[in-house]
C-alpha cells in the first residue's frame, strides 16, 4: 500500500524497485500542494528504498542495530549512514532517548556523536541529521565507561509531519579529492568505493578497530549506508576517520575509582 489517505507504506526489496517506482507514480494521493501523504512509514534497514517524488510523511521511522565498540583515544565504532528525512527523535530500545553530544543531560537522555566530511578530508562534529545528507554516527559502547552510559542494540530514528524528498536529490560532501555519498539501494564494490570497515582490520602494519577506516573495494555498500567515493582509481587504498572530537575520554575512572561524566563533571 503506498501513499494513499489513511494507509501505510511498505518498502519493497531491491528487485522490486521498478515496481515501487511505477506504483508510486500512479497511485500517490494528490493534495493541493501536489505532494502525496503517507500516514505511517516504517523503513527496514535491510531493504532498498526509492521515492521518485516528494511527499509528506505523517509518521516515519528507521531502525538499525548498533553493536560496534568504542575506545578511549581511538577513532572507532563509527557507522556511516544516510536517511531520507530530517530526524527529530533518536531512541535506543534499551536506553531510551538519545541526543547529540552537548544536548544530552545524562539523566533523561544519553549522547551520540555525528560527523560530516570536510573540505580538508577530515570529519567535523555536527548536531543534526538532515535528509539525504551522508553522515557518520557513534554511540558510547566501551568497557572503559560505566555501564549506564553504554548504548548498543536497536536504535530508532523518527519524525512526524516531515517532507520526504526524492531519493535522486542526494547531497554530496566533498573533501580533499573525495566525495561522501549515501545509498538507498546499495552500491557494488569498486576500487573507487570506500566502505567503512565492519570488523577489525590491518592496513600498513597497523590494526584498526571496527568503524574506524574506510577501505576501497572491500565490500558492497548496503542500503541506507554512506561511503566515500574517489574519481580516481589510483588513490590511497584506505582512509582513516579523523577530526571528530567526541569527548569520550572524560568518562574514565581515576586511581581512586572516582568517575566523571562525559562533560568532565566528577560524580
Amino acid at each position: 500500500k503506498l501513499i494513499t489517505p489513511g494507509t501505510q507504506m511498505s518498502i519493497f526489496d531491491m528487485e522490486d524497485n521498478e515496481k515501487l517506482k511505477s506504483v508510486m507514480e500512479e497511485e500517490v494521493y494528490e493534495e493541493d500542494t501536489a505532494e502525496g501523504v503517507a500516514e505511517q512509514i516504517t523503513i527496514s534497514n535491510d531493504m532498498a528504498f526509492r521515492s521518485p517524488q516528494q511527499f509528506i510523511a505523517r509518521n516515519i521511522s528507521f531502525t538499525r542495530n548498533f553493536d560496534k565498540k568504542t575506545k578511549i583515544g581511538v577513532s572507532g565504532g563509527w557507522e556511516a549512514m544516510v536517511l531520507p528525512f530530517d530526524v527529530q527523535s533518536v531512541v535506543s530500545k534499551n536506553r531510551g532517548e538519545l541526543k547529540p553530544f552537548g544536548e544530552a543531560d545524562f539523566t533523561t537522555s544519553l549522547p551520540y556523536w555525528l560527523g560530516e566530511l570536510q573540505v580538508d578530508g577530515t570529519f567535523a562534529t555536527t548536531q543534526s541529521i538532515t535528509a539525504n545528507k551522508p553522515f557518520i554516527m557513534q554511540l558510547p559502547n566501551s568497557d572503559e565507561y560505566r555501564d549506564i552510559y553504554n548504548v548498543e542494540g536497536e536504535v530508532t530514528f523518527s519524525a512526524t509531519d516531515v517532507t520526504v524528498y526524492p531519493t535522486t536529490d542526494m547531497e554530496q560532501e566533498a573533501g580533499n579529492g573525495y566525495v561522501m555519498l549515501g545509498s538507498y539501494e546499495g552500491t557494488t564494490a569498486d576500487s573507487r568505493v570506500y566502505a567503512l570497515n565492519d570488523e577489525e582490520c590491518t592496513a600498513d602494519g597497523e590494526t584498526y578497530m571496527a568503524g574506524s577506516i574506510f577501505v576501497a573495494n572491500a565490500r558492497d555498500i548496503r542500503p541506507f549506508e554512506a561511503y566515500i567515493y574517489s574519481a580516481s582509481a589510483n588513490r590511497a587504498p584506505y582512509l582513516r576517520i579523523g577530526g571528530c572530537d567526541t569527548g569520550m575520554e572524560d568518562l574514565v575512572a581515576d586511581k581512586e575509582d572516582v568517575w566523571h561524566t562525559l562533560q568532565g563533571i566528577r560524580l
